[in-house]
């Protein structure tokens, strides 16, 4: 817990973040050209490869030094920023999957290091919403992350929930789980005492627009044979009923 402390206090933890700025930028400069030109294939895939090896040893690293209590409490600080380049970096890791999907010659292999980073990053994220300590007010955190879903997004000129929504469709079960349960735990937590229901219905429909839509079909294939993607399915279908349930009550009341 010292050597942690000692992590958090000097230059180590910086570190891994400009490693992660440097790759990523390479990383979207090769995604780039490769998108303008389809000569050097090959090559771009390599060189692609190579900068997601970088960023997977960064990722597994601040993992491990993040899932510590002290970690944590440094994450989710608001001051320290560490939140947007994870967004950020799940964003561009989300469109290198497709890329390497489309045009590797082994795909399963070529995007294992993406998969264990993105789940690495997934894991991170999902109590962010819901953490409590006494420093934060009721819905500050998942006030603050939908925040920085929003900088990402008006940077990257995306969706705010795409880089969510895209892990779904993920071969790797682990990340299409995490994921499944992060989108559970913004919607689960989102709105004013009074108006819950109201409040969930917007943010769902808002994942569903992202493309969650697309990926129920599938979802609901794997429920079927995966208890890990069936049990937060299932609550999110439960709570959908029931918020329809709470707004059919309201338009009876009026």
């Amino acid at each position: 817990m010292t050597d942690i402390r000692m992590v958090l206090n000097n230059e180590g933890i910086i570190y891994f973040f400009k490693t992660i700025e440097r790759k990523c930028k390479r990383l979207e400069d090769i995604l780039r050209s490769a998108d303008q030109s389809n000569t050097n294939i090959t090559k771009k895939l390599s060189n692609m490869l190579m900068c997601i090896k970088y960023l997977y040893e960064c990722v597994s690293c601040l993992y491990e030094i993040f899932r510590t209590a002290p970690g944590y409490r440094s994450f989710i600080n608001p001051k320290n920023s560490f939140v947007v380049p994870l967004l950020s970096l799940l964003v561009t890791l989300n469109d290198a999957y497709d890329f390497i999907r489309d045009n590797s010659n082994s795909p399963s292999s070529d995007i294992n290091d993406i998969d264990h980073s993105r789940l690495n990053i997934l894991k991170l994220l999902v109590p962010l919403p819901v953490y409590q300590a006494d420093e934060y007010q009721d819905h500050e955190l998942l006030t603050f992350f939908l925040g920085s879903l929003d900088y990402v997004a008006a940077f990257k000129n995306r969706n705010r929930l795409e880089c969510i929504v895209v892990c779904l469709q993920s071969e790797n079960l682990k990340v299409v789980e995490n994921s499944l349960n992060l989108i559970n735990t913004i919607i689960n937590n989102v709105g004013s005492e009074n108006h819950e229901h109201v409040d969930r219905i917007i943010i769902r429909n808002e994942f569903l627009n992202a493309g969650f839509s697309k990926s129920l079909d599938n979802l609901r294939q794997l429920s079927e044979r995966y208890e890990e993607i069936s049990q937060p399915l299932t609550s999110f279908d439960e709570l959908d009923n029931a918020d329809f349930d709470s707004l059919e009550d309201t338009f009876r009341e009026k």
